[in-house]
Parts: C-alpha cells; structure tokens; sequence
C-alpha cells in the first residue's frame, strides 16, 4: 500500500471558502457562461468532472480555456439559479471512476495533485486511489452535487444530460429550445470506457484481473449508489 500525506479538513474548508467569490459577487464563471438564451432566460453550463464536460463547452462554443468544477450552491445565487437555465452532464459512476483514475495516475498529468503530494499518486492502485481521491469532494463526489441545488423552486439543473448519450445532445438541446449551430458532438478529453450487460469494459482489464475489477466496481456502486438510482444506470446486483 503507498502512504501519501492526507489533505487536513483545513484545506478542505479553505478550497470550498475561496469558491464562494462567485455567489457573493453575483457573477458567473466565464467558463459556464453561453451565448444562448430562451425567453430572456440565460443558459449556462454546470462541469460536473470526467463526464463530458469539456465536450459540452465545447458544443456550445464556450471559448474560455479555464474551467471549474465547483457546486452550483457555492456558485450561483438562489436569484441567478432560478432565473436562467442550466444544463449538466453526468456518467455511469463505474466509467466516471475510471476516467478520473486514467486521468490522474495513468496519464501524463501533472497538475496539482502531483504538485501536492508528489509523483508517488502515479503509482496508485485504482482502489488505493479510490480511498486517496475520496478527500477531494470537488474532483469525484456524489454527481448530486453538481445537478442539484437547494432550492425548493429549482432544485435541479434544468437539463441533465447523460454522457452516454451523447450523439442525441444536440437533438435532446433543441426539443427544449436550446438550437445550437454545431450538429455533431466534439469528442474532447475522451477516455474509452463503457459499463454494458455483460460487464465494465475499460483500461482496467489491462491492469487488473476480473475479480478485481469486480471489487472496485461493487467499491463504486457502494460509495455512489445514489448516483446509479437517481440517474438510471443498472447496478451489479
């Protein structure tokens, strides 16, 4: 097992307080904000991390390069969050999981996490990263967190879309009057994993046996079986 220094409660407590700059000033992230609208209402984005949304940004031809991945109720003033529309994006949790640890520790990244505690996070276990990315609420927590809002007028995005259904976005958008030019979907930061009847298809099977992709996978479905229940996505059983 690799031992790494935890990330204290302080830390936790100070990266959710910087994130309510947005919501006392009333502003929007420009990495969330649109160019349409539909009757007078704004529409903007939510990036709900490794599930489509940099290809949702890009869809709606979102040009700013920075993103963030905070919770709509640290972001957005109830007023902003109940007139405008919002639309997000959420993943089988299983997939979500393995494109998270693709991401961090199997890919060329090198960003805060390895400046934080350094390149041994690359050679974590999915399970041992499973246990080390649960102290980062912001990067794969419960997908509620970024779908819903506690609001008993809007406690939901407006339009949650499945990653998975991603050829229909475009066609799902324009039924609720969203018309976007592009009529194909750009495929951005994509990680080739899918959950089908017959069992979770991904990178895993290069790094572990079935059983253990068994294990992790019953892991995810306890940590996030809201997310299967609430958003239809089949359980193991």
């Amino acid at each position: 097992m690799h031992s790494y220094a935890r990330r204290s409660s302080l830390e936790t407590q100070l990266y959710f307080a910087s994130k309510f700059y947005w919501r006392l000033t009333g502003r929007v992230h420009p990495s969330l904000i649109t160019e349409q609208s539909v009757g007078g209402q704004r529409v903007y984005l939510v990036h709900n991390p490794k599930c489509g949304g940099s290809t949702l940004k890009a869809l709606f031809a979102v040009s700013a390069k920075k993103t963030t991945h905070t919770f709509p109720r640290l972001m957005f003033r109830n007023s902003v969050w109940c007139d405008n529309l919002f639309v997000v994006s959420v993943r089988n949790p299983f997939d979500r999981f393995v494109s998270s640890y693709m991401y961090h520790v199997k890919s060329r990244y090198g960003g805060a996490l390895v400046k934080r505690y350094g390149p041994s996070i690359k050679d974590l276990s999915p399970m041992e990263y499973l246990n080390f990315i649960s102290q980062f609420p912001e990067k794969l927590s419960a997908q509620t967190n970024w779908t819903d809002y506690p609001s008993r007028e809007k406690p939901s995005c407006d339009e949650i879309l499945r990653l998975e259904d991603s050829n229909t976005w475009v066609q799902t958008l324009a039924r609720h009057s969203i018309l976007l030019s592009a009529q194909e979907v750009p495929k951005r930061n994509a990680t080739p994993t899918q959950s089908t009847t017959h069992g979770p298809q991904t990178p895993l099977a290069e790094l572990l046996s079935p059983d253990e992709i068994t294990a992790v996978r019953r892991r995810i479905e306890d940590m996030f079986r809201q997310d299967y229940l609430r958003f239809g996505y089949p359980l193991m059983g």
